[in-house]
């Protein structure tokens, strides 16, 4: 079986899901230090940035314990105890998609919990940490706890509330895909609303918090069968289905402009040909 190692640039390209990484350094050891780790997947992510960003400004800032991820998306994060102790953002950005060797060119994030060692980052956690900062931004209008949030967005977009903190390649590769979709759509929707800054739809999402009947959901839905498709390849379906349907698609839609009616066609056109 293979792995999402494996995946070639050209279906990314064919499904316009721009699945992109991250960079960083490394810290010395202290004992008044903690050590955190866990992985950046969007697939993984390799050399990309890891920080904790202290300020909440979603930027990586010269003063902000950084470090960086090696090839499978792992990253090792030294902050300190006074850090270790309390909630605060975990920030991904820059890298290479190590299934589509494209840049990452948007930003992952996650909720570092106080006392918690094990954080991955994933679009799944960033929907997560996009709704705790509105609730910690406006406090009279949402009182949600971190937990309380995921097992919210665990239930909205049809996954378990571990599912939302897993390693979703792993899962996807013991058959488990779900996820993994899941995250790819989410993400992949993310970059055709905002593709200059693609966290503003995680942000326009968190307002509304996730319960039944908003819309941010229907379009995720909506780029479910292009990341169906995606995920089927890295459990090796042929890629020439996957080309075929590029190909077919500009033939047959030759005057589609906008990005977001484009990605949609191509998704529909993709599961129609994956499920011949």
């Amino acid at each position: 079986m293979k792995t999402i190692t494996t995946l070639s640039t050209s279906l990314a390209l064919g499904l316009v899901l721009t699945l992109t990484g991250c960079g960083g350094g490394s810290d010395t050891t202290s004992p008044n230090t903690v050590t955190i780790k866990g992985k950046a997947i969007d697939p993984y992510l390799h050399g990309a940035k890891v920080c904790l960003d202290t300020n909440t400004n979603k930027v990586c800032d010269v003063n902000e314990p950084y470090t960086t991820t090696n090839k499978m998306g792992d990253y090792a994060l030294k902050i300190t105890k006074e850090h270790h102790d309390a909630h605060h953002t975990l920030l991904v950005s820059g890298g290479t998609d190590i299934a589509t060797n494209e840049a990452f060119t948007g930003i992952l994030t996650a909720v570092k919990e106080a006392h918690k060692t094990v954080h991955n980052i994933t679009p799944l956690t960033t929907a997560v940490e996009a709704r705790y900062q509105y609730c910690q931004d406006h406090h009279t209008k949402c009182h949600e706890t971190v937990a309380e949030i995921e097992s919210g967005l665990a239930t909205y977009v049809g996954l378990t509330k571990s599912e939302v903190n897993a390693d979703i390649v792993v899962l996807a590769n013991n058959h488990k895909e779900n996820a993994l979709k899941v995250a790819l759509a989410i993400h992949n929707i993310a970059i055709i609303q905002h593709p200059k800054k693609p966290y503003a739809s995680y942000q326009k999402a968190a307002q509304d918090g996730y319960i039944a009947g908003h819309t941010w959901k229907d379009d995720v839905q909506a780029s479910i069968p292009a990341s169906y498709a995606l995920v089927t390849k890295i459990m090796n379906i042929d890629e020439n289905i996957l080309d075929a349907a590029e190909n077919a698609y500009q033939m047959l839609h030759p005057t589609v402009t906008t990005r977001r009616t484009k990605a949609e066609q191509i998704a529909q056109y993709v599961h129609g040909l994956v499920h011949k």
